[in-house]
Formats: C-alpha cells, structure tokens, sequence
C-alpha cells in the first residue's frame, strides 16, 4: 500500500492534497458520514477493494454505500457520482497555493 495523501479534516469539511491539487470535500445531509468517508477515498484513487481493506468492511458494504451514494445523486457509474458531488458543490478542487477552483 502506498502512503496516504495529506488530510485536514474539520467538522464541515475535508481537504484532501493530491500532489499540487488540493480536494475539499464540504459535509453535506445529503450523503451520510460513511458515504463521505467513502468519497473520500474514491477520490483519492482507491479502488473499492482498497476502500473496504483500510476501513476494515467488506467490499460488499463499501460497494451498498457506493450505490447508496449514487442512487442519492442520481448517478450510475463512479465517474458520474464524482461529476454529481463537484455540481452539487459537495467537492471543489483548487491548486495548491492557488485561490481558484481548479
């Protein structure tokens, strides 16, 4: 397994550093905790087997939150929920040492 990006976390949001690009990824009712925590990680690359082996659950319970997540959204493939949360404005990406949405 490789190294982790770099996470701040506060109670209203995430930021992820992904080399020079910064992932914020705002808590929203809208998906639960689990689902963002999810997110998160599918953000950062992951696969759902990896997802499910960091978090210790089965890929079975990883991939329900995905759908979960997805059906919420309205989605129906990972790269279209990723699309989802960056309209919703659930995620925004900015270079790092750059104010700007990426």
């Amino acid at each position: 397994m490789t190294d982790l990006p770099q996470t701040n976390q506060t109670s209203r949001s995430r930021e992820i550093r992904q080399g020079s690009l910064i992932v914020t990824v705002r808590d929203t009712d809208m998906l639960t905790p689990l689902e963002l925590e999810m997110v998160c990680y599918l953000l950062q690359g992951f696969s759902l087997s990896q997802i499910a082996c960091l978090r210790h659950r089965s890929i079975k319970t990883v991939s329900i939150q995905k759908q979960q997540a997805c059906r919420k959204l309205g989605c129906a493939s990972t790269a279209t929920l990723l699309l989802a949360l960056l309209d919703n404005g659930i995620v925004t990406l900015r270079r790092a040492g750059d104010g700007n949405r990426a």
